[in-house]
């Protein structure tokens, strides 16, 4: 059973700091478990900084309507990514 989309995204958001190492298609299955695009959105802000392959990070703009992809395209444009190695890619 998966948690509903409010409840999902406060639990991304409480494991933020421990979040460490989703590829893109992971992050994809995640965001597709919130149905409400806001939600999805939230989610997004949260684990977009957890990416370990940030080059296919555009293929995430497909979840989102079309009003919300100038705020999606942003966000995944200041995406930088992780390293398994060294944690975050500044």
């Amino acid at each position: 059973a998966y948690f509903p989309g409010p409840e999902l995204v406060l639990m991304l958001h409480l494991l933020d700091n421990h979040l460490f190492g989703l590829n893109c298609e992971q992050a994809s299955q995640l965001l597709q478990m919130i149905s409400a695009s806001d939600e999805r959105l939230e989610a997004l802000q949260v684990i977009d900084e957890n990416l370990l392959d940030p080059i296919y990070r555009f293929q995430m703009r497909s979840l989102f309507p079309a009003e919300l992809l100038p705020r999606v395209d942003q966000l995944l444009a200041e995406t930088r990514g992780q390293s398994h190695i060294f944690g975050s890619i500044t």
